[in-house]
């Protein structure tokens, strides 16, 4: 996640406020702390409520900050998950419901996290109540954080044009699919995406399908599908839009891409004259570091079982598994049983390729792990 300077400057205003407060009083006391944790909570329920209100769609919760500890999913693919340490509540969503204005929820928010900022920057200026303090402080550096971020599932900054949130409308039926592992209607939802990306919302649908594919033991067309949103990606950083366009999910593309050559190496859908390219090109992904954590460790696995560091792959993938919701654990399991069976450990490899199965007994990694362990 990107922090604007604005943000950096926000947080400052607040720290010098607090110091102001508290400088002709004891240090701050546990009903401060209270009303801090307080807002953090209840700030993350009334911008879900803005924007539910205004007719905002709603993919997930992310409750908490910090590493995932535990998912829940429902049938219709809408999740909650909650991290180590339960600071806030964040709407995970990218547009208006079908039929509603799609550019109504983006202002709703703005609008609800403009008018909380004013009255807690008037809070901290007048009370003199601790709680009251606490409770102002959070609120602002929950908002302040939540505007600046550049993640691509964040909803502020609110749309800029009715096309901009049109566009990431389109999102929230593609990832509802994707979580109910309904890949078939992700590649209908998917069909008419451009083949070149042109902005992050773009990147994104090339991202969905292109798992879709993976997991439909289609990775070959995958890759192809990648393979040309990377090379076009680049022609685009190269011109003077190309950045600001794609912004951070340009080094997911590439990741992509090594992941969908990965799964298609071992499925030995490679031909021989490439497959040193191949892993040279997946060897080199750990080198990408994309903004995604789950990325990083997945691209780390595979990089270090392609060049032997068969315990280090094990370790990353086995992490990776664990930051992975239910029902999408299985091919790192599978990697972490492969890792186990090359590196002579039958007793691991076995109880690896257990869990892959119980997660997923359809996951495309499933074959060639099988192979390896069993063969």
């Amino acid at each position: 996640m990107t922090i604007r300077p604005v943000a950096l400057l926000a947080l400052l205003v607040v720290v010098v406020l607090a110091e102001v407060r508290f400088l002709s009083v004891a240090s701050p006391s546990g009903v401060f702390v209270l009303g801090l944790l307080v807002a953090m909570l209840a700030s993350g329920l009334v911008s879900l409520a803005a924007w539910a209100g205004a007719g905002g769609a709603v993919v997930g919760l992310c409750i908490g900050a910090g590493r995932p500890v535990w998912f829940r999913r429902s049938a219709s693919g809408f999740y909650v998950q909650v991290n180590a340490v339960p600071l806030a509540i964040s709407p995970l969503s990218f547009g208006a419901r079908l039929g509603r204005s799609p550019r109504a929820p983006f202002v709703a928010l703005l609008a609800c996290w403009a008018a909380l900022g004013v009255v807690s920057l008037g809070v901290l200026a007048t009370t003199r109540s601790e709680f009251a303090f606490g409770v102002a402080a959070g609120t602002l550096v929950v908002g302040v954080v939540a505007w600046s971020s550049r993640r691509p599932s964040a909803a502020l900054p609110a749309a800029r044009s009715e096309r901009e949130a049109r566009a990431r409308a389109r999102l929230t039926p593609v990832f509802l699919a994707s979580a109910r592992s309904d890949y078939a209607a992700v590649l209908e939802l998917t069909a008419d995406a451009p083949p070149v990306p042109r902005d992050w919302t773009d990147a994104m649908l090339t991202i969905q399908r292109a798992a879709a594919l993976s997991e439909l033991s289609r990775p070959t067309e995958a890759v192809r599908l990648l393979r040309i949103a990377v090379d076009g990606a680049g022609a685009l950083r190269a011109g003077a839009d190309g950045p600001r366009a794609l912004g951070g999910l340009a080094p997911l593309l590439p990741g992509a891409l090594a992941t969908a050559l990965f799964f298609a190496l071992l499925r030995g859908e490679v031909p021989a004259e490439h497959v040193a390219s191949v892993v040279a090109e997946i060897r080199n992904s750990a080198r990408l570091r994309p903004p995604s954590p789950l990325m990083r460790l997945i691209l780390d696995a595979q990089a270090a079982y392609v060049d032997g560091h068969y315990p280090r792959a094990i370790t990353a993938a086995v992490r990776a598994a664990r930051h992975s919701p239910p029902g999408e654990r299985a091919n790192a399991y599978a990697l972490a049983a492969l890792s186990c069976a090359r590196s002579g450990d039958a007793d691991g490899s076995r109880h690896y390729l257990d869990l892959a199965v119980r997660d997923n007994p359809d996951a495309p990694l499933l074959l060639p792990a099988s192979a390896g362990v069993n063969g």
